[in-house]
């Protein structure tokens, strides 16, 4: 892969080797319960630095450690916040709020329009020097010390705790001279180090991640402010944010940073952290749903099994040591499982449930129920229950026709196909020469069987070949039966590491399905509904239709009459459907775009 690493930017720089223990930042600050206040005197500008970076960025992991050594040696001029951000591979830190990360560095509608990584900017301005705009090495300790040097316009005091789950913050910020602009207050959750261990995928072999962004109190947007300040002016801070739905790798180790930005030209005047936070409870007993989990994205046909798993948290004060389990599939009766164990508040644990068997439909849902927490009522029910779902996979002709067309590194992808008892009955790999190529797969399957599609690309970009500069196209994968049915589509815009879905062969494919091509024709085509069926009188009886939806759902199975000589497709949505007449050993199929 090291071509595509050469793609990454690469840069050198020099930085002190400085060792210093963890810093609690007491300037503009509250540790523990006590509030900092600056009054009304006029205070330096904290060096407010923030980072786009990527566990699987080669350049972050040698970069970053220098970076931290700088930040950690001037704890009382610098507030650091990192961005995990989707290029060049994998980073799980990234998918815990995309939303929120791509709206503040994308180059697109983001915020900064950050184009590597690591990149940097301070006071909202990419770092200039000797190298790229926003390149680490031009970061030095003098243009920390300008910024330091120079005298905010505001002062920042703060007060943090979380109380039931809920962050809450208050305090105030107070203009100590006049400015005008387009202001925001920007409050941040982050985490101040976060363990590779407990975010594993990177590859680039950091074992570390340093005051990671989580998640904005008001949104990427955060609040308006007054539009023109007079020294004395005050606004009072008073938010809340619940972490309820954050993904938190170490409650120990959550901080917030608070910064005034003008959005007219993007400057940060002032910048202020908590970084511990004090944590109490009112409620003793609770236990908290996270999400159902480990269940594939859809099935076959018929009766199935699936085994869910369940992650929960202790939500409450005291430790949670037992809990009832309630679950079921597409409503049917609930199945139960009883937890015993042992969770201090905010751990959390997994537990996978016994098997449950349904009939799948189109849509599967799983729900789950938690109760009974430490055998006393839960004190907050409005968090008990998950849902999740499963889709219901196409049901297709066994013969199936794979194609793909390669971005520039066809060697780094792979795929196989199991059966129902788990058994690789298909798979390939490909080398480098087959890239930028077209590769057409014929695949011979079993029928009555059910099958998962297994994709797998071993950088974890997928075919995104476009995204790098040395690459002219991204790739793309279509496997499509022998009517045109779809089983599966990558169309190769965005970056994929692995993919699955499961499929049926349950459509006979011993029919003679040329013996009828030429002799049906269906008009008008697209139509607003119905359907003009011509059809030659010596193949008419015995004849049966089926409109399948595009994804190989049957929609409609019955005999075609002798006299019929239209077929109503109005009560459907608008899309394209696949008409097959079989009369006999002979059948063929046809698409139909319904447009009303």
């Amino acid at each position: 892969m090291s071509l595509k690493n050469d793609l990454l930017f690469s840069e050198a720089q020099s930085l002190n080797s400085i060792i210093m223990k963890r810093f609690y930042f007491l300037f503009f600050s509250c540790v523990s319960m006590f509030l900092a206040t600056q009054g009304n005197a006029q205070s330096p500008r904290m060096a407010f630095i923030e980072e786009a970076t990527q566990a699987s960025c080669p350049p972050c992991a040698s970069l970053n450690p220098g970076l931290q050594q700088m930040v950690n040696a001037n704890p009382d001029k610098v507030i650091f916040l990192a961005y995990q951000v989707w290029w060049p591979g994998f980073d799980p830190m990234f998918l815990d709020n995309p939303e929120e990360v791509v709206a503040r560095v994308s180059g697109n509608e983001g915020y900064y329009g950050f184009s590597f990584a690591p990149q940097i900017v301070m006071q909202g301005s990419f770092v200039t020097g000797g190298g790229d705009p926003g390149s680490l090495g031009n970061l030095t300790q003098q243009k920390i010390d300008d910024v330091y040097a120079d005298t905010s316009e505001f002062d920042i005091s703060l007060s943090a705790e979380i109380v039931d789950g809920k962050v809450k913050v208050t305090g105030s910020l107070d203009a100590t001279a006049d400015v005008s602009g387009y202001l925001r207050l920007r409050i941040v959750l982050a985490e101040h180090t976060i363990l590779a261990s407990d975010a594993p995928g990177g590859t680039n072999g950091e074992t570390e991640y340093h005051h990671v962004f989580k998640k904005f109190f008001n949104g990427p947007e955060g609040t308006a402010l007054a539009s023109t300040w007079t020294a004395g002016d005050t606004y009072t801070i008073d938010q809340e944010l619940s972490l309820a739905d954050i993904k938190v790798y170490n409650y120990d180790e959550l901080e917030l940073i608070v910064f005034v930005q003008n959005d007219d030209n993007k400057f940060v005047h002032q910048a202020a952290t908590v970084e511990d936070l004090p944590v109490s409870w009112t409620i003793a007993d609770n236990s908290k749903t996270i999400d159902i989990r480990e269940i594939p994205a859809a099935v076959c046909i018929g009766e199935q099994t699936v085994a869910p798993t369940i992650a929960f948290q202790n939500w409450g004060g005291s430790d949670l040591t037992s809990v009832d389990i309630a679950y079921n599939i597409n409503g049917g009766s609930d199945a139960t499982y009883q937890w015993t164990g042992s969770l201090a508040p905010f751990e959390s644990t997994t537990v996978v449930l016994d098997g449950y068997t349904f009939t799948s439909t189109g849509e599967n849902t799983v729900e789950a129920t938690l109760s009974n927490p430490n055998g006393n009522m839960d004190e907050d029910p409005s968090d008990d229950s998950a849902t999740a779902t499963i889709g219901q996979g196409p049901d297709v002709y066994r013969e199936l026709t794979m194609t793909i067309n390669m971005d520039c590194w066809a060697e780094e992808m792979s795929w196989e196909i199991k059966n129902s008892a788990g058994d690789v009955v298909a798979s390939k790999t490909y080398n480098s020469a087959q890239s930028q190529s077209e590769v057409i797969e014929n695949i011979s399957l079993e029928v009555n069987e059910c099958y998962t599609f297994f994709y797998h690309d071993s950088y974890g970009d997928g075919l995104h070949g476009g995204q790098y500069s040395s690459c002219p196209v991204d790739g793309n994968i279509t496997i499509e039966d022998l009517a045109g049915n779809e089983v599966y589509y990558y169309d190769g815009s965005y970056n994929l590491p692995d993919d699955e879905i499961a499929f049926s062969t349950s459509i006979e494919t011993s029919v003679n399905e040329r013996g009828l091509e030429g002799r049906i024709s269906l008009s008008p085509n697209p139509t607003s509904g119905l359907v003009n069926v011509g059809m030659p009188s010596d193949i008419r009886g015995n004849m049966d239709v089926q409109v399948f939806s595009i994804d190989g759902k049957v929609l409609l199975n019955r005999e075609f009459e002798a006299t019929e000589t239209t077929l109503d497709l109005s009560n459907y949505e608008n899309g394209v459907y696949l008409v097959r007449f079989v009369n006999d050993e002979k059948a063929i199929t046809q698409r139909v775009t319904l447009h009303k």
